[in-house]
């Protein structure tokens, strides 16, 4: 409508009718534009009326106004609503044309969209780029794991949708990441049924996973081999592993500032030189269920190294025969769990090493059937840790009177040796610093060594507070078998204290 624009606003002209006192008026401003006369055709016509409510058109302007705003407030929906109005679609492409159809995409997506890829081979890298929204994005191809549906590698970079799945496919990068999820990525990803394969090499680019700032990830149903690291997150992502297998990795779970859930014990079936590494804060947790993993005397420092520092449960190792050329070392364990590392069913010298060092550990550790040759200083070292179990060891080394040429050394922790075999040290076994050790069934040296003539020079020593306690009979060989110093006590197996 037009307003009326006068140039004599509010003039009138009266024209006599002839009647006494009545009057013809017409407007007389001059307008240099009429205007729309404010009439119902203008204002409301019926057909506007009709459209407002067919059943019941307003009769005026403010009926009709009113009628308008309540059907204003019957559309009031929440935007999932309006994603659970929006039908879900399926578009089915040859893999040839998988990048072109992903790139046809709305980067604005508030409703699920099923991309069902064809079976074939691609060498793309395929790349998934700026979606955003309340939908749910899925790439598929075959119904489980499969080599009919081949890609070079999957990458995922700043994308927020809510849902984006990767289904189906065979991804053959040899010397890259299989998958790489990054680029500030929020959105919920999973890998389903997927293969990830490449030849072994040492660089940090040969991923089988790889997760920068990514909010979370799902692996399921996913074999990931002969990588340098299956899974790797970093920078504040989060992983659940649901069930993963694999061979012939050298890492297989690399937590950087990031959290890697193992859900149950199926995530542990793949296979590696290393279970995890723990950098910068990052952490894997273990399923809270017991479980166990093999591997050799040769490998056992890598394995060791490979669990994570938080144990809930009890994890055992079983060890094969062999020898680990140096020290091993078990450190910055904790929780509530049990350590448990099982080599020969026998005092042997079957499965080898040349010290054992365990240190800050406050959890429980048992250590059985391994055989430590120290030619010198202490074979095995207890310190600052919790409950470590010694059973079926066997200690020997060259027979020295030199201070530290100890079988097994305890400061400040909680021990219990059974059934163990010390031979040629200057001390057999030395409590120090408020430590407690068990000893039964403690032997070696003359007549029950394997090597005769190996006697120790002292069996037990207590000092600085520490306390061994005998049980059992010890068929230990010395020159001298008890020993305490600065309010170290040692309780013989029928009740006699003996101590300073």
């Amino acid at each position: 409508m037009r307003d009326r624009i006068p140039q004599h606003p509010g003039r009138v002209q009266l024209t006599p009718t002839g009647q006494a006192n009545v009057f013809d008026m017409t407007m007389a401003d001059g307008a240099t534009e009429l205007g729309t006369p404010p009439i119902k055709r203008h204002l409301l016509p019926d057909a506007v009326a009709q459209r407002i409510n067919a059943t019941n058109p307003p009769q005026d302007v403010g009926e009709a106004l009113g009628a308008l705003a309540d059907n204003l407030n019957s559309v009031d929906i929440t935007v999932d609503e309006m994603k659970r109005t929006m039908p879900a679609e399926t578009i089915n492409t040859a893999m040839a044309n998988l990048q072109a159809t992903i790139d046809s995409l709305p980067r604005l997506l508030n409703r699920n969209i099923t991309i069902q890829v064809a079976a074939g081979t691609t060498t793309d890298e395929i790349l998934i780029e700026g979606f955003f929204g309340s939908g749910h994005l899925i790439i598929s191809g075959a119904a489980a794991v499969s080599t009919t549906h081949t890609v070079q590698r999957f990458i995922v970079s700043r994308c927020t949708v809510a849902m984006l799945d990767i289904r189906g496919f065979n991804i053959s990068a040899t010397t890259t990441n299989g998958v790489s999820i990054g680029g500030a990525s929020s959105s919920y990803v999973r890998l389903i049924d997927l293969s990830i394969t490449g030849g072994v090499n040492t660089t940090n680019a040969n991923r089988g996973v790889e997760c920068h700032s990514a909010n979370r990830v799902e692996i399921s149903n996913t074999t990931i081999s002969n990588k340098h690291q299956a899974v790797a997150m970093s920078h504040a992502s989060n992983a659940v592993i649901v069930s993963i297998n694999g061979v012939n990795n050298e890492i297989i779970y690399v937590a950087n500032r990031s959290i890697i859930h193992l859900h149950n014990t199926t995530a542990t079936s793949i296979t590696g030189l290393r279970l995890c590494a723990e950098n910068t804060g990052g952490m894997v947790l273990l399923p809270n269920v017991s479980f166990t993993l093999s591997t050799t005397m040769a490998n056992l420092q890598n394995t060791i190294d490979g669990l994570p520092r938080l144990v809930r449960n009890l994890v055992t190792i079983n060890v094969t025969s062999g020898s680990l050329g140096g020290e091993l070392l078990i450190q910055r364990f904790y929780g509530g769990g049990n350590i448990r590392i099982i080599g020969a069913s026998a005092i042997a010298a079957t499965h080898s090493c040349q010290r054992i060092n365990i240190t800050n550990c406050w959890l429980h550790i048992s250590i059985e059937g391994l055989s430590v040759t120290a030619s010198s200083g202490r074979a095995v070292n207890i310190t600052y840790s919790n409950v470590v179990a010694l059973t079926r060891m066997r200690i020997i080394g060259g027979l020295s009177t030199a201070a530290g040429n100890h079988g097994i050394r305890v400061v400040g922790a909680l021990v219990s040796a059974y059934n163990c075999e010390i031979m040629g040290k200057e001390i057999a076994v030395l409590a120090d610093s408020n430590s407690k050790i068990r000893c039964s069934t403690i032997h070696g040296g003359q007549p029950n060594s394997m090597l005769a003539t190996n006697i120790n020079a002292r069996a037990f020593q207590a000092s600085g507070g520490g306390e061994i306690r005998r049980v059992g009979a010890q068929t230990i060989q010395a020159t001298t078998m008890n020993t305490t110093s600065s309010g170290g006590t040692i309780v013989m197996p029928s009740g006699a204290i003996i101590g300073t």
